[in-house]
């Protein structure tokens, strides 16, 4: 919590103001540091292209999309490159949708994801920092917290292994930063709405659904067991109204601020849902989630576990194991007035970390918590459940930062200088950085050493079969791929033309003929002359039921799993014909979104020159 400056005179806050934000912003250039400590393997490899399999199939939609915007000036909707043809946007799996594509568009696919991962590293550090101060944790204690948080082996061999997405895992502090400030003041609602658009927007299903357990998960704890420095009534059912009520207003506000992505991936979600083979149990032991927290691991299969250690590891730095027991200690033998409103907050964080860790066992039982979530819609296709040891993480990198401010408060005691603090301070920021930063760097050691040439702009497009082990390095020379890997429900045609071959046939030869053809990602640009009425042409596509055709008396049809176009109803001769895709969810999602982001700036501006 800031500190209360109602009582100091005018020039005294504005000099305390100054002092805070002098020290957030060295926070945030530390942040950057060790986070620049952590990558610079990556950073190191310049423009060079992983040789990890989720890299590359990661690496490859992001080239693909960035070809879209620059070379076509066209957003990133299908992609004619995977499989035959797939959608883009919609793929829950894209990262287009996110701020940080930005960096993919300005310095390329290899560069752009590297930067990518330093901002979130930072986000994630510098937010951790910002969300412990926020729950009245001191200075060091909230570096510490954000260290231990921000660059956990759980980020590090998940990004290492290239699950990119798992990058929006960093934003939840934030996320639940400006929650906490949101029940004080409105306006913060609107960022806490934006940051959970942007773990949204950058795809996978696991992050915006942990995002959701995050916020309901402390909103339960606010509204059951509230603390002093939190806005309470005196009426727990009206306070536990009110939070989850912020939790709706919330979540309606995120989907519309990022419904330009959301909409069309609800809509293949629903439409596509994943098979019901991917919903396979797995089992963690309350002995190995020990391990899995502050075990040492290179990535690779582990003995007696379903997944490879990437799923599993979740490693703090090892000064927070002595850090976590201090304030418990402390708690057990001095009472639960001896630490206040933190006594509050200590069991509120212990509380949350059984849960999450309850949740990362698993199918232990048919009411596990993760068992009872297998049966809810969208979060049944989810798996792995040891994925949640993220959220461990959070609060116990929390516990962590309570951990350091119980060793300064006993330090401050024993001494009449502060430099004891200072020095210890310092040695634990010092050995949380440099363990957490050095384990992420062995991380990423040979993650990004292959060189691949590249087109420098539009090649002739065709299909050829591949394999998906050579998916990546046939896209990026400018051909599709049918024998691809894909995590997302697939609608493909039962055969499509191989080869430097035209792209496109009349079902019967002689009912016309191509007079023209301009193919890009989401356009088909034909020119037709018509020889017979009846006529039916066949795209070298896969279809979806999102494709449409200009003019309107042209119909788009499947035709064994392929896109077609049916010409019945043209008279014969020469004709124009565009067939594009554009899912009118994406439209609306676009209006809405644009509304939504002027509507909430209006209203962030307005309230803000009220408060002043």
């Amino acid at each position: 919590m800031e500190p209360d400056l109602s009582s100091e005179p005018e020039f005294a806050q504005e000099e305390i103001r100054r002092a805070h934000r002098l020290a957030y912003w060295l926070i945030a250039g530390l942040a950057l540091c060790f986070a620049l400590v952590a990558l610079w393997p990556t950073i190191r490899s310049g423009d060079s292209w992983s040789s990890r399999y989720d890299w590359r199939y990661f690496e490859t939609m992001s080239e693909m999309a960035r070809r879209s915007v620059l070379w076509y000036r066209e957003l990133p909707l299908w992609n004619p490159y995977s499989c035959g043809g797939e959608v883009g946007l919609a793929n829950p799996q894209s990262l287009e949708g996110s701020p940080t594509f930005l960096l993919v568009l300005l310095f390329g696919t290899p560069l752009g994801f590297k930067l990518s991962m330093l901002v979130y590293l930072t986000l994630g550090i510098f937010g951790m920092a910002l969300l412990a101060r926020r729950l009245d944790i001191g200075w060091t204690g909230s570096i510490v917290a954000g260290l231990s948080f921000g660059l956990s082996g759980y980020h590090a061999l998940h990004l290492a292994v290239g699950h990119i997405n798992f990058a929006g895992a960093l934003l939840y502090p934030l996320l639940l930063y400006f929650f906490i400030r949101s029940t004080e003041d409105l306006r913060h609602l609107i960022w806490a709405g934006a940051v959970a658009g942007w773990i949204a927007s950058l795809g996978g299903t696991f992050t915006p659904a942990m995002a959701g357990e995050v916020l309901i998960l402390w909103a339960t704890m606010q509204a059951l067991w509230p603390m002093e420095s939190e806005q309470h009534t005196g009426s727990r059912l009206r306070d536990g109204l009110r939070v989850y009520g912020l939790l709706v207003a919330l979540g309606l506000l995120a989907l519309c601020l990022s419904a330009y992505r959301m909409l069309p991936t609800l809509e293949f979600i629903l439409d596509h849902p994943r098979p019901p083979f991917r919903r396979t149990p797995d089992v963690t032991l309350l002995k190995q989630v020990v391990f899995d927290l502050f075990a040492y691991r290179d990535f690779g299969p582990l003995s007696g576990r379903k997944y490879w250690s990437h799923e599993y590891t979740a490693r703090l730095p090892q000064v927070v194991i002595p850090l976590l027991m201090t304030p418990l200690a402390v708690y057990l033998l001095r009472g639960k007035s001896a630490l206040s409103d933190q006594s509050k907050l200590l069991r509120r964080l212990w509380l949350l970390t059984i849960v999450s860790i309850l949740l990362s066992l698993g199918n232990f039982s048919p009411i596990a918590p993760w068992s009872l979530l297998q049966k809810l819609p969208v979060l049944r296709d989810l798996r792995v459940p040891s994925r949640h040891l993220v959220l461990a993480v959070l609060w116990l990198s929390l516990l962590a930062g309570l951990g350091v401010e119980r060793v300064m408060s006993w330090l401050a005691s024993q001494s009449s200088t502060r430099w004891p603090q200072r020095l210890v301070g310092l040695a634990l920021i010092a050995a949380a950085g440099f363990d957490a930063s050095l384990f992420f760097a062995h991380s990423f050691e040979d993650v990004f050493t292959v060189g691949i040439p590249t087109p420098r702009g539009p090649v002739p497009f065709f299909h050829v079969q591949g394999h998906w082990s050579q998916m990546r390095d046939l896209e990026l020379q400018g051909l599709g791929v049918m024998g691809c890997d894909e995590e997302a429900p697939l609608q493909r045609a039962d055969k499509l033309n191989l080869g430097d071959v035209p792209q496109y046939a009349f079902a019967e030869s002689t009912s016309g003929q191509v007079l023209r053809y301009q193919h890009t990602p989401n356009r088909r640009e034909i020119t037709v002359e018509l020889h017979h009425p009846g006529a039916k042409l066949l795209l070298n596509s896969n279809w979806n039921e999102h494709w449409k055709a200009s003019p309107s008396t042209v119909s788009v049809v499947k035709e064994h799993g392929q896109l077609g176009l049916d010409l019945s109803k043209l008279p014969v001769g020469q004709h124009q014909i565009v067939a594009y895709y554009r899912p009118r969810s994406f439209v609306i999602g676009v209006i809405l979104s644009v509304l939504s982001w002027l509507a909430a700036l209006g209203l962030w501006r307005r309230k803000r020159l009220a408060a002043a």
